[in-house]
């Protein structure tokens, strides 16, 4: 039975690369015409490559499908398979460096924020316990004790812990550079 090397795209889920093989003679008989030509059978060892898009596959006809689902498949070759891979890797890593940078600038807002808090409070910090009586305090007055906007009071575990998220966070993207 011949394998292939197959790049499934199935809208509903991941990409996938896997081996595959094409219905046998036998397997033929219980399936609709249509399928029991362009069929394939997944032989495992599936490779995910959730960053390949429907635009990345091969400009043709899809060479068949897998059972379940509305999905296209392509026989593709090794060097093909490694391309891919390689695109997905490429595309993962740009992916991490994105929310390595989003969460850097939101932390870096936040821990600007709580500077501010610290000058005005004589340059210090609450404990967390002080600063939820004073947000409660807060909302009470601003809010008569129901739902509304109040602003966030940082403490000074908080604080250290964004810094010290931002010190990680500054060190990864590092390694991704």
């Amino acid at each position: 039975m011949e394998r292939f090397i197959v790049i499934e795209y199935a809208p509903c889920y991941d990409t996938l690369i896997c081996n595959a093989r094409r219905l046998t003679d036998e397997e033929k008989q219980h399936y609709r015409p249509e399928f029991a030509e362009r069929g394939f059978i997944g032989l495992g060892d599936d490779i995910t490559v959730k960053h390949i898009e429907l635009s990345d596959l091969p400009k043709r006809k899809a060479d068949g499908s897998f059972l379940g689902c509305n999905n296209l498949a392509f026989i593709i070759s090794k060097e093909e398979k490694e391309a891919f891979i390689a695109l997905n890797a490429k595309r993962e890593k740009e992916k991490k460096k994105k929310e390595l940078v989003q969460n850097i600038e939101r932390l870096k807002y936040n821990i600007g924020i709580a500077e501010i808090q610290r000058k005005n409070h004589g340059g210090i910090l609450p404990d967390r316990e002080t600063a939820k009586k004073h947000m409660r305090w807060q909302n009470n007055l601003y809010n008569e004790g129901g739902e509304g906007y109040i602003e966030h009071e940082y403490c000074q575990e908080e604080y250290d812990s964004m810094k010290k998220s931002l010190t990680e966070y500054e060190a990864r993207l590092k390694e991704l550079a």
